[in-house]
């Protein structure tokens, strides 16, 4: 008789376990789609890595759990010179995250409740304040590249707008957390105090053990991403905003110091305030400099009196950033055989993120916590009634479906490098990395331009585009690259 009581709870304890394994697949499933993505980009195959995630929304573009995928996908179609495509996907990309921040905003505590508990991972991917930003941001270069500079400047603005919003959004979301774990933990479905955990000295000595190295850091100012102010300092320059574009590019050197690349270009600015009409013939050189952090998986066993001493395992997964490398330290720029400048450090997009990881990863350790100590009295109960086989089974449930959100957009860079120079007479412009690769890019001469160029990784062939800055379509440019310093005879004209 004991026997059949033990094989049927057995049964059950497999059965209830059933969706849970089943989230662990489908979060194995998402970090393998990642790590694929991620190795076509870093080798800068963009076209293989656009379509690669254009095969995984398929035919649904609008539905919401593709988010990731569209901003994925956006990114490597705008440098694969896919520029309308791109654009739709950033646009449809926009509107769902739109959608997820007015629910977020609309939501109280009780309708967050239910879904406090559940594996993050599970969960419809909903974005960041710094891919909202940097989705707006690119999307503007792409319809300025395309000449398209009253859609541009729409997209600059919602790009600002999102970080002025942020501190907002963020509050709201942090809040409706902190009083949904307290309505849980009222109502008996979360059977500790979740905040006196959290701040434990055990706990907190496994946070500084496993975080120090990524907590370490100077952090931007409510969600700042200075490449976005400047971005668009640049862009209201070019259409003689020059109010506004004072505005954006003094925010920028406040951001990055008084050392800041951006200083030349506010003063620019400053003198066409003053009455000087015309700024001069200017290339601006915008350098995206490797691949931004991605998200791993740490797990930490937790003390069992943090919880109950009665089982045989509990513990938490989180995430935590690993940082990629540069793809050069910098690029210099030649005209002839003279080197007219060197590209500079503006922002850090490594910094961007860790802000907004390190702001919200109370909220996440809170939640891991919680969903932990349900999990773990479900497996006291098990081992109650099963004895130590059903204890066992329980542990073994917990730890395979204790698992951390590592989604993130990683199609971003490590840095935004920029530098100005006046531009050539003959328009030719031979751009060299500092471990000798060489580029040679035509601009119009006499006229002010953006020259583009994005290195993912050291083994990655650059990317180079060349914007028109004076409202005028964009014009061809023609772009060689070589391995070392010499120049390649074949050219590749990019769109």
């Amino acid at each position: 008789m004991r026997n059949i009581r033990l094989s049927a709870g057995l049964i059950v304890c497999l059965v209830l376990s059933a969706p849970l394994l089943h989230c662990g697949e489908l979060a194995a499933g998402q970090k393998k789609d990642i790590l694929k993505f991620n190795k076509m980009y870093e080798r800068g195959e963009y076209a293989e890595a656009a379509d690669f995630e254009l095969d995984r929304i398929g035919d649904d573009r609008s539905d919401k759990a593709k988010l990731l995928q569209s901003l994925q996908a956006a990114a490597a179609l705008r440098y694969d010179s896919r520029l309308e495509l791109s654009s739709r996907l950033f646009d449809e990309s926009d509107a769902i995250l739109r959608e997820h921040e007015e629910k977020l905003l609309a939501s109280t505590a009780s309708s967050s409740a239910g879904a406090v508990l559940l594996n993050d991972s599970s969960l419809d991917y909903k974005g960041t304040v710094y891919d909202g930003v940097m989705l707006n941001t690119y999307n503007a270069l792409n319809f300025w590249e395309a000449g398209k500079t009253d859609l541009a400047r729409i997209e600059f603005n919602r790009a600002l707008e999102r970080q002025r919003r942020a501190v907002e959004r963020f509050a709201s979301e942090i809040e409706k957390t902190r009083r949904a774990l307290a309505e849980k933990q009222a109502s008996g479905s979360v059977p500790l105090d979740v905040e006196r955990r959290a701040d434990s000295p055990e706990v907190d000595a496994l946070i500084q053990q496993n975080y120090s190295n990524i907590f370490a850091f100077e952090a931007y100012p409510d969600f700042a991403n200075p490449f976005a102010n400047y971005a668009a300092g640049l862009f209201f320059l070019s259409q003689k905003d020059y109010p506004r574009a004072e505005e954006q590019l003094k925010r920028v050197v406040g951001m990055s110091g008084m050392d800041s690349p951006a200083k030349g270009d506010l003063a620019l600015v400053v003198e066409a305030l003053g009455g000087k009409e015309d700024v001069g013939a200017y290339t601006w050189v915008i350098f995206e400099n490797g691949s931004g952090p991605v998200r791993e998986e740490i797990r930490l066993d937790l003390p069992l009196f943090i919880v109950s001493r009665t089982v045989k395992y509990t513990g938490i997964a989180l995430p935590t950033l690993a940082f990629r490398e540069k793809g050069c330290e910098y690029l210099n720029l030649k005209t002839g055989d003279e080197t007219v400048g060197r590209t500079a450090v503006l922002s850090s997009m490594d910094r961007v993120v860790q802000t907004e990881f390190k702001k919200r990863y109370p909220a996440v350790l809170r939640r891991a916590i919680a969903s932990a100590a349900v999990k773990t009295v479900a497996q006291a109960q098990v081992q109650k009634q099963l004895g130590d086989i059903g204890g066992l089974l329980g542990g073994l449930v917990q730890r395979a479906t204790t698992i951390a959100d590592t989604r993130m957009w990683t199609a971003l860079p490590k840095e935004f490098q920029v530098a100005r120079i006046k531009t050539p007479e003959d328009g030719r412009l031979e751009i060299v990395s500092s471990e000798g690769r060489s580029f040679a890019v035509t601009v119009p001469p006499g006229a002010r331009s953006i020259v583009y160029i994005k290195i993912p990784s050291m083994e990655a062939r650059p990317y180079c585009s060349v914007t028109a800055m004076d409202a005028l379509p964009a014009r061809e440019a023609a772009v060689s690259v070589s391995s070392g310093k010499a120049l390649s005879t074949t050219e590749q004209s990019l769109p």
